[in-house]
């Protein structure tokens, strides 16, 4: 019963933005028939609305799930955007595959294990549609790593520069408490108080790379036996921004919520923190391009 629910809320989630974009620009398409859980106005109007800011293409939508658990968004978006490149692009079931595992879906995780069932669902859904082969690394990592370098090492990067040195102790704290804030992690989110003091993501993501490159526990990875950074790799998903975020966000309320987590959502999420959920709301908003979009449980 959970399962079916799970996939229900997925589903209609996904087809009332995903699909809600491909009825407004492709109102002929076969494929709405697929989309069972597509709401219309009366007027025949998709009712989510038209996502004027979105990608004209497929290829170029980005789709993110920072709570991805054992993958079910990641593997309904699979299948939606595989049968939208195949329409689009004219590509066998096995291209597309590969192309939307490359291009189109991201997904982070506190938990390695659940990272690495995640992992092994999507790539089982790309061998179902297009037969077994070796698989583009998939954009899915662990967000529940802590760093192993030492601080000195970090600090050393920055060369005498003290909001470098500032920026880069700023950023080795917030992962080494990654076990406990995850995907809540935004690398180029400096507090309001720090700002004169610390350098930009931007100036210091290079250091950032370099000071990640030996950290290379990637539990994803390890499902396909590819060689990857696991905490570089989470960095730079956590540091971008994406068409849709869809997810169903983790509870917990402010009373059991650890001191780490309540001290850092008081710094970078004020307004939200009366439970997890909502902290994870305000940091979904952040993962979001501009003219992105949002679907939550």
């Amino acid at each position: 019963t959970q399962l079916f629910t799970e996939n229900y809320m997925v589903r209609f989630l996904l087809e009332n933005s995903l699909g809600t974009w491909w009825a407004a620009r492709r109102p002929d398409s076969p494929l709405l028939k697929t989309f069972t859980y597509l709401r219309y106005r009366d007027d025949g109007a998709p009712a989510a609305g038209t996502f004027p800011g979105w990608p004209d293409r497929a290829a170029a939508i980005t789709c993110m799930d920072p709570c991805g658990g054992s993958g079910h968004f990641v593997v309904a978006e699979f299948e939606m955007l595989r049968r939208m490149r195949m329409a689009e692009e004219g590509l066998d079931a096995r291209a597309a595959g590969d192309a939307v595992i490359r291009d189109n879906l991201f997904m982070l995780e506190l938990d390695p294990r659940c990272t690495q069932i995640a992992t092994f669902s999507l790539a089982l859904a790309a061998w179902r549609s297009g037969g077994y082969r070796p698989l583009p690394a998939p954009n899915i990592a662990c967000s529940g790593l802590a760093v192993t370098g030492q601080l000195e090492d970090w600090l050393r990067l920055a060369r005498g520069d003290g909001r470098l040195r500032a920026a880069l102790e700023r950023l080795h704290r917030l992962f080494t408490n990654a076990p406990t804030l995850g995907s809540l992690i935004n690398p180029a989110d400096v507090p309001l108080n720090e700002r004169m003091f610390s350098a930009d993501y931007e100036e210091v993501a290079p250091l950032l790379a370099r000071a990640l490159a030996r950290e290379r526990d990637d539990p994803a990875a390890a499902v396909l036996g590819a060689a990857a950074e696991g905490v570089a790799k989470a960095a730079k998903l956590l540091a971008r921004q994406y068409t849709l975020v869809a997810t169903n966000v983790p509870y917990l309320g402010l009373n059991r919520q650890s001191d780490t987590l309540k001290v850092f959502a008081n710094l970078h999420h004020r307004d939200a923190v009366t439970d997890l959920a909502t902290v994870f709301i305000d940091r979904c908003r952040m993962y979001a391009v501009p003219s992105g979009s949002l679907a939550l449980v």
